[in-house]
């Protein structure tokens, strides 16, 4: 990412690091992993931790490390479906705070792309208020039960009453009034009772439901059972809640009406009963239940939903009709999502859902009077069949808009950011170009001169070891000008197979020429054995070197000593831990200063900046990369007496008998591409590959194109491509076809992976380019074996063509450059190679020679790209606008100091067929120019 891009994002993240929501900001790595980026102290509070605890927490054990165990899952699920779109989605789950606690959330998830990179947005609301109160409401529900199956528990007393008679059969109980008698009429007994019951109008409901005619009527129309919940004194004189209910029956012989009557302890349920109604009030606006076909609502009403109300017009009805007619109509959103909210709430779904989820959930939509308006069904089964159903239904209008502020607000902060970028990337390219300009002279000059015959072998040496000292600053201004691998945290570590020793000889080479410069004494000692290959990343290794050697002999005066001791630490079966210790005679560093030194733009004396030189940066980019190696550093030092840094990193161990260099291919320099729609099979390959010491990049087949068209321009193709045979968008075949149109006829190897495939498939993968097939899973060992295989099939074929191809002899060439010493180093390495140059001074100058030029009097051009008058882009169009199949054809390479990949892509549009990056490598140059020119000569033969 380039800095005008860095800069917008970092405004981005500034401003959702500002929000004072509970939010976790996540981005997706290139394994397909995801890392915190942001957590604000409202989640941090919620996990009851500092922002940074949290940090420390998420860093060590994960993202979901506070995620309850059983919901990991859901979240992952979710993520993978939904990280390639933009959008939303939400999840229910559980997180543990560090206390322990144990919190309901309700978590909204915004999936954002910001340049080809994925961020999750996850916004947290605490309900564990409400699933509290769910929970009691099931549980209300389980005492319910309780108390219908298992009534003798809270029975007062029980009667046995021959209604046809009124008269009282049999009775008992805990609890008995002294005038309960069945010597009694059944009318008179209860005429008594109800003189017990407190409230006038219960008291004149239970005579007129328990009289024996009142019960013998509604029994004979169908009537058998009657219930009554009243508040009457106890016979000890206190008063309570009781229920009486009454079963009738006819007796099988007498044919007399019979009467079971009950009086239940009331007070329990009658309380339970209150507070469940307050709690389902308060916590939703319809309960229901579902049966079959049928609902019927047990609380709530339309008048207490002020707005948006999608309430049912009948308290009973058919559940299908009310969907179909009343919530249907209102539900709002695009055809796709309406036609998803109606099949989520047909009642065959609703069943199939809760037979493997309880509660079941849906979240709708809905327009009310121009209005939007959100709603939650919460369906629980009550039987495990799910023919009886729980409805609850909620407003969660309030949750979701807010929801959409925040949406709103971080989508107006990106847009802001990305305008931000534009004037950022002018400045970043302008950069690139200043400081690569005399880079190319430095690396130029120095490439002819060793090709001079007639230089002392001491000259060649010192030529030898200013090139290879030119070469590494341009690595680190490389690093420097990629301001998303140095700020964002993003500097990705290598892991290739390289010469430990030749390693070490470099660095001794570069720290002991500075040495002998200062007038220093420097030494180097290998402590034990080492391997003479490990695998990890030699360049950035050798750079936290050479800056601590640099800083080392910067701060030591003349005279003085400075050393260097590597020793291997320990040693497993995949991996060693190396230690360097660097020490100096120096200046030193006072003790409190110690603690920041390796803080970005930190220096102990301000003054040292015009003394010594140095931005500050140093060992803060040296920390972070020792960091990215699992290693670590620490320093000790005595003002005036020295400083001792301890560098120690974990490298892999090479783990076959012999080193790959023994072998006509080196892992550790092929470049390989894989090419699949699943996010785990990337993984796998890029685990597996790296094992043996092949770096390899994984992409989707919609983003392999770009990246293969942009590879091709600064010629460095891969070496190896796998893809996925099939593929939901594209299959392998038809990838590998287009592919082959960008490459051409270079000698990239194509091997398809599959399960299995037919022979149908076989011979039109080797007609479109494919030279193999794997089997999946693919292991890394058969990878190398099938490329070897191949490269060997190929290799007679390749060189015969290599030959060809390189034969630049009596070609001319156009160099369009304004720097005349730029100029002349490119004249003279051309004239190496046996070619004509024929130089113009700017874009405008290079059109004209073109089209006064014979037809086929140039074979290529190399374009410049910023010049004054007329750029190369500019003047690559001009010259693609004349129409003629030479102006079509002719082959035109960008040679210029901008290197960002969307300079590349202009390249490529502007009509350039390449695009090489300043300083130009010799060796680059000329395959380059023998691949396009070697094609076009092709062409016009018609082979």
């Amino acid at each position: 990412m380039d800095k005008s891009k860095l800069f917008a994002r970092d405004l981005f993240l500034q401003t959702v690091s500002a929000l004072r929501e509970p939010i976790l900001l996540l981005k997706q790595e290139e394994d397909g992993t995801f890392k915190p980026l942001i957590i604000t102290k409202p989640l941090a509070d919620m996990l009851e931790c500092s922002i940074e605890e949290a940090y420390a927490f998420m860093s060590k054990n994960g993202y979901l490390t506070s995620t309850h165990q059983e919901d990991r899952i859901f979240v992952r699920r979710m993520l993978r479906r939904h990280v390639n779109e933009e959008g939303g989605s939400h999840l229910i789950i559980r997180k543990q705070t560090t206390k322990g606690k144990l919190l309901w959330c309700n978590v909204n998830y915004s999936f954002i792309t910001d340049y080809d990179e994925p961020y999750v947005f996850c916004t947290y609301y605490n309900i564990t208020k409400e699933i509290e109160y769910e929970q009691l409401l099931r549980d209300a529900y389980t005492n319910l039960c309780n108390n219908l199956y298992q009534s003798n528990e809270s029975t007062l007393s029980l009667f046995r009453v021959n209604l046809s008679q009124d008269i009282i059969e049999d009775m008992q109980g805990v609890e008995l009034y002294p005038t309960d008698s069945t010597q009694i009429a059944y009318s008179a007994v209860m005429s008594k009772r109800s003189e017990q019951v407190i409230f006038q109008d219960e008291r004149e409901r239970y005579i007129e439901l328990f009289d024996p005619e009142e019960l013998i009527v509604g029994f004979l129309k169908g009537t058998s059972q009657t219930s009554l919940t009243l508040y009457a004194r106890r016979p000890d004189g206190q008063c309570r809640y009781v229920t009486v209910d009454a079963n009738t029956t006819r007796h099988p012989m007498t044919k007399d009406i019979i009467a079971f009557l009950s009086v239940k302890e009331a007070n329990t349920s009658k309380v339970k009963e209150t507070l469940l109604d307050r709690i389902l009030s308060r916590q939703f606006d319809m309960v229901a239940w579902l049966n079959e076909n049928a609902y019927g609502v047990v609380i709530g009403n339309a008048s207490s939903i002020e707005n948006g109300s999608i309430f049912p017009e009948t308290m009973t009805g058919d559940y299908p009709t009310y969907i179909h007619e009343q919530v249907e109509p209102k539900l709002h959103g695009t055809d796709k999502e309406c036609e998803a909210m109606t099949k989520a709430l047909k009642i065959d779904t609703i069943r199939k859902a809760l037979s493997h989820t309880n509660p079941y959930k849906v979240n709708i939509a809905v327009n009310v009077d121009n209005e939007t308006w959100f709603k939650r069904f919460d369906f629980y089964a009550v039987d495990p069949e799910a023919r009886f159903i729980v409805v609850l239904k909620s407003d969660t209008t309030s949750i979701q808009r807010k929801q959409m502020r925040i949406n709103h607000r971080l989508k107006d902060a990106l847009k802001e950011s990305q305008e931000a970028s534009v004037a950022k990337t002018a400045f970043l390219s302008r950069m690139s170009h200043e400081i690569r300009t005399p880079m190319n002279a430095i690396i130029g000059l120095g490439a002819l001169a060793l090709r001079e015959q007639e230089i002392s072998p001491q000259i060649r040496d010192y030529l030898t070891k200013i090139d290879s000292s030119a070469k590494y600053l341009l690595s680190l201004i490389n690093d420097i000008l990629d301001m998303s691998r140095i700020e964002s945290g993003r500097m990705t570590i290598k892991k290739e197979e390289f010469s430990f020793k030749e390693f070490l000889d470099l660095v001794q080479t570069m720290a002991d020429g500075q040495c002998r410069d200062r007038g220093l004494s420097f030494s180097a000692t290998l402590v034990g054995e080492v391997d003479e290959y490990y695998i990890g990343d030699s360049t950035k290794l050798r750079q936290v070197l050479i800056n601590i050697l640099g800083n080392a002999v910067k701060f030591t005066g003349p005279g003085g000593s400075i050393s260097l001791k590597v020793e291997r630490l320990s040693k497993t079966e995949e991996e060693s831990v190396l230690s360097f210790l660097i020490k100096d005679t120096g200046i030193g560093i006072e003790a409190e200063f110690i603690p920041k030194i390796f803080e970005p733009f930190c220096q102990e004396d301000s003054s040292n900046t015009s003394r010594y030189g140095g931005s500050g940066l140093g060992l803060a980019i040296t920390k972070n990369i020792v960091s990215l190696m699992n290693g670590s550093i620490s320093v000790e030092s005595e003002k005036n007496k020295g400083t001792e840094f301890l560098v120690t990193v974990s490298l892999r161990n090479v783990q076959h008998g012999r080193s790959v260099h023994d072998f006509s291919i080196d892992p550790g320099r092929m470049r390989v591409l894989v090419i699949d729609d699943d996010p785990t099979e990337l993984r796998h390959a890029h685990v597996i590959l790296e094992e043996i010491g092949i770096s390899s990049v994984g992409v989707s087949d919609e983003k392999a194109l770009e990246l293969i068209s942009m590879h091709h321009a600064r010629c460095e193709d891969f070496d190896l491509i796998l893809v996925d045979l099939r593929m939901p968008e594209k299959d392998g075949i038809l990838a590998v076809k287009e592919i082959r149109g960008i490459l051409g006829q270079e000698p990239v190897i194509f091997i398809l992976t599959a399960c299995n495939w037919t022979d149908e498939e076989e011979t039109h993968a080797k007609e479109v380019g494919c030279d193999g097939f794997l089997v999946k899973p693919v292991q890394a060992k058969t990878v190398l074996e099938e490329f070897k295989q191949t490269t060997q099939q190929r290799s007679t074929c390749r060189k015969e063509q290599d030959n060809t191809s390189c034969d630049l002899s009596g070609s001319t060439i156009l160099l369009v450059e304004d720097v005349a010493i730029n100029a002349e180093i490119m004249k003279q390495l051309l004239g190496i190679m046996h070619i004509s140059v024929e130089h113009a001074e700017n874009g405008k100058l290079a059109v004209e020679c073109f089209k006064n030029a014979p037809e086929g009097h140039y074979d290529a051009i190399l374009m410049d790209v910023r010049m004054p008058v007329m750029d190369g882009l500019s003047a690559t169009r001009a010259i693609r606008q004349i129409g003629t199949d030479e102006a079509r054809d002719i082959p035109i390479i960008a040679m210029t100091a901008n290197a960002f990949d969307e300079d590349v892509q202009h390249s490529l549009e502007a009509g350039m067929n390449a695009h090489l990056a300043k300083p130009v490598n010799p060796e680059q140059l000329q395959k380059t120019l023998a691949q396009l020119i070697s094609r076009r000569r092709r062409k016009k033969a018609g082979g």
